[in-house]
């Protein structure tokens, strides 16, 4: 398998595209050669890899497209994002001119045996974007067919070129990429589906076939899946949901990781232009099993009798997707109440076999009736619900929540995992645009409250909802809940570390902030309608919040803190 490393830059584009490794980026190719030709000893190799000169990326004038394999080795080749077919496809004997975004891919035959398909996209820049730069990484998307606007079940194919910044700290439009590759696109989002500034999955392809591919992307771990998400309606701070991940990885407890970054999205094979750019993203880690990521054993579907059934398992408390069922569990026979039902996440639901659903089901209802016991200990077998849940993630988790005051909290992106033998974790978090006085909800504007349920129904009672009414009647989780708080507020969540956080990014920021906010002037920063004066809204609330919560955790029972 070949290893990538994305870094910079993002292009993304379709129809058969793919990113681009060059510069700086790493690559590690398992065959017999990597550039140039190489003679043949002793019979064929197993692989006939390609070398393209140049390797991919971006270009304003026509460009000559060299290939070389090893010594006696045919190339075959296409330009029109198809798989090349040896005896059907072109024959490579001579430089191939580009003069427009094209995705070339090609194939190595030696006698019998055939190599892997290889493909790289260039992709024409405009005049008008050849000299752009950047602090921040830049993705430029492209696709030879029409870039999707709602979301939909199926990818479209794109290719993706990712520009990272050099030795001089910036980030260039035209020239090679760190990463060029496949790469299947799709509208993402719920609240959020319908604003202009869409939100995007995608989903990193090989060369030969639209699968799965793992790469790493702007130094975070190698994956296939990957989010780009868009603050525009709610976050003009451009930085709340890397923030609290931040502050989540500060307490030892994964959250995605995450990294800024400029993008444009062209499609129809067209030239990209200004009226491409899309603005400032959080490029992001999509909430999965993997072993950087949510680190669970695979389940598989004859995972059916125990130990096995035990994990591992994702899900969620959420609005059901299209074609979702979910699943509802731990009710308690009603002690326990929630608005929305258990989705599937790893496996999907359609992976789910019955055995593995049922052993689930029963997993949290033992676990609902050991809680809502007035001992909380289970009626039947005596066991105090600490049997079947993993305590710290728990309470950690809901600290995260509350210190940004997240309306949506555990009720919705709510999600928890379970490992092969393992306790029921609570977490990842996900999804906190609407937090810390905010844009546009005016929910959690208010700072000296723990949540907004003085002000609405809507939202999330974080001492009420769900299983948390009982953990908290529980004296003794109360107690353990409180002294976790008392040793963060001082440590970890400091006022000092956490106006560092957003200090940091909004340094980073500051460059490219502007250029977002004048592509989409309907959606202005607030105050003085700068983007200083915007960060300096969501520091002001946060000191009074963490000031609030500091006086709290002085009181003997924190919960009944007056707003």
């Amino acid at each position: 398998m070949t290893t990538l490393s994305l870094l910079g830059v993002l292009l993304v584009g379709c129809s058969g595209d793919e990113w681009v490794t060059v510069d700086s980026a790493t690559v590690t190719v398992d065959s017999a050669a990597d550039s140039g030709s190489t003679e043949i000893v002793g019979g064929a190799p197993e692989e006939f890899p390609i070398d393209f000169s140049p390797p991919g990326g971006t270009f304003t004038n026509a460009v000559q497209v060299s290939l070389a394999s090893v010594d006696g080795a045919q190339i075959t080749y296409t330009t029109d994002g198809s798989v090349p077919v040896p005896g059907e496809d072109l024959v490579y004997a001579t430089p191939i001119p580009i003069g427009t975004s094209t995705v070339v891919r090609a194939v190595a035959t030696y006698g019998d045996d055939q190599g892997e398909v290889t493909s790289r996209s260039y992709v024409k820049l405009d005049a008008s974007v050849a000299g752009f730069t950047s602090n921040l990484p830049i993705v430029v998307l492209h696709s030879m067919e029409e870039a999707p606007t709602t979301k939909e079940s199926h990818r479209t194919p794109f290719t993706v070129n990712l520009m990272e910044p050099g030795p001089d700290g910036r980030a260039t439009m035209l020239g090679d990429a760190t990463l060029s590759l496949r790469t299947g696109l799709k509208v993402r989002g719920s609240s959020t589906n319908g604003q202009p500034k869409l939100h995007y999955s995608i989903e990193l392809w090989g060369d030969g076939i639209d699968d799965d591919y793992d790469a790493e992307v702007l130094g975070m771990p190698s994956e296939s899946d990957w989010v780009l998400h868009a603050p525009l309606y709610f976050d003009r701070a451009l930085m709340r949901n890397a923030l609290v991940y931040r502050w989540s990885n500060a307490l030892g407890v994964y959250a995605p990781r995450t990294r800024f970054a400029e993008v444009y999205v062209a499609d129809w094979g067209e030239a990209v232009t200004s009226a491409d750019y899309m603005g400032v993203y959080t490029v992001m880690e999509r909430i999965k099993r993997d072993e950087a990521r949510v680190a669970i054993t695979r389940l598989e579907p004859g995972d059916v009798t125990e130990p096995e059934v035990s994990g591992g398992y994702i899900f969620k408390r959420d609005r059901l997707g299209s074609g979702e069922s979910g699943f509802y569990a731990g009710t308690a026979n009603g002690s326990f109440s929630f608005a929305q039902p258990l989705v599937w996440v790893d496996p999907a639901e359609d992976e789910v076999v019955q055995p593995q659903e049922d052993w689930l089901v029963d997993y949290l209802d033992n676990f609902a009736a050991a809680l809502a016991a007035p001992s909380h200990t289970h009626p039947g077998n005596g066991a105090h619900y600490t049997a079947w849940i993993d305590l710290d993630s728990w309470i950690d988790h809901h600290l995260i929540n509350v210190l940004p005051m997240n309306p949506d909290a555990f009720r919705l992106s709510g999600y928890l995992y379970k490992d092969r033998e393992g306790l029921l974790a609570a977490g990842p978090v996900w999804d906190f645009d609407r937090t810390m006085n905010c844009s546009s909800d005016s929910r959690p504007d208010t700072p000296t409250y723990w949540d907004p349920s003085y002000k609405t129904r809507d939202t999330t009672y974080f001492f009420e909802h769900g299983w948390y009414r009982g953990l908290f009647d529980d004296p003794e989780f109360a107690a353990v809940y409180w002294d976790r708080w008392r040793e963060v507020i001082d440590a970890e969540y400091s006022l000092v570390n956490l106006l560092a956080e957003v200090d940091e990014m909004a340094a980073e920021l500051s460059e490219s902030a502007p250029r977002n906010f004048e592509r989409w002037k309907d959606y202005p920063p607030r105050g003085n309608g700068t983007f200083a004066a915007e960060v300096e809204i969501l520091e002001d609330w946060l000191q009074e919040r963490h000031a609030w919560i500091k006086a709290c955790l002085d009181l003997p029972d924190p919960e009944l803190c007056a707003g």
